[in-house]
């Protein structure tokens, strides 16, 4: 019996330790984001993930271009295996989705599978 009673409070441990991290992620994501909303600059929100190339490949196009938007827009990059709570607050499901975001209201969605298309549509959204 006493064995028994050890393998539950190793269980009640783990679940509370895994509970624990789930608690810090999400206030990480939610702190995260109240600070985005502080920026008196328009927020770009670039989601991708390390597994796919083109969501690199945008984040970066988009990156070379930022310089010459930097005193009206900042970047956030935001993983998407890793910052679920902002992927589903956005409802984004492809990766090299941008989002431009100003005082908590999404102004505008942009996705194109062409990075010339992308950088587009950005120059467009700050004209």
């Amino acid at each position: 019996m006493p064995e028994k009673h050890l393998r539950q409070v190793v269980t009640a441990a783990a679940d509370g330790a895994t509970a624990a991290v789930a608690i810090a992620k999400y206030l990480e994501e939610v702190e995260e984001f109240e600070e985005m909303l502080q920026e008196d600059k328009l927020v770009l929100l670039a989601f991708w993930t390390p597994m796919n190339q083109f969501s690199i490949d945008a984040v970066s196009r988009v990156e070379q271009v930022m310089d010459e938007f930097e005193d009206v827009v900042k970047l956030f990059k935001i993983d998407m295996y890793r910052k679920q709570m902002m992927v589903q607050k956005f409802g984004i499901s492809d990766p090299g989705t941008f989002v431009l975001v100003k005082k908590d209201e999404t102004s505008e969605v942009l996705y194109s599978e062409d990075l010339d298309a992308v950088e587009a549509g950005f120059r467009a959204w700050m004209s």
